[in-house]
């Protein structure tokens, strides 16, 4: 009681480099111990107590900007909330040690899948998270320690 749905974008923060909000990652297969390249994973921003959904990451269309983009509101059984974790081109790699986020990359592209990239919100200051076809296009990962639990 009381709680609403309410679908809370994951955005992109200017900057060269913003240590942002942790996100846990966990293998969508639960008897998987250790997460590798192009494991399918959930993306966990956690959850808001106000809201009536558990945070993990899912692909929405949204109609103001007119594509696929990232909303934290879904659940393991909600279609549409399994990712990969990519690398990014080889130098990119060696030298910033950055990877890509995939939305079924194994797939042929289609709407609403390929790499995760910043995209304008129309409708606010926003950047949102939408997908790409190309790696340059991709928004670049980098993983550090997150000081509460895990990897961020």
């Amino acid at each position: 009681p009381g709680k609403v749905y309410r679908p809370l974008f994951a955005i992109g923060v200017p900057g060269h480099f913003n240590g942002g909000v942790p996100v846990k990652f966990e293998p969508v297969n639960k008897t998987q111990k250790h997460i590798h390249l192009s494991s399918e994973v959930h993306i966990n921003s956690g959850f808001s107590i106000d809201c009536d959904d558990d945070g993990l990451w899912r692909m929405t269309y949204d109609a103001d900007t007119r594509r696929f983009v990232v909303i934290a509101s879904g659940a393991p059984d909600v279609p549409r909330a399994a990712f990969t974790i990519q690398k990014t081109h080889p130098e990119d790699y060696e030298l910033l040690k950055s990877y890509v986020v995939g939305y079924f990359p194994d797939q042929p592209p289609s709407p609403g899948s390929g790499l995760l990239r910043v995209v304008r919100d129309y409708n606010s200051p926003l950047s949102l998270l939408s997908v790409a076809t190309d790696y340059d296009e991709a928004f670049k990962v980098v993983f550090v320690k997150s000081k509460k639990d895990g990897v961020a």
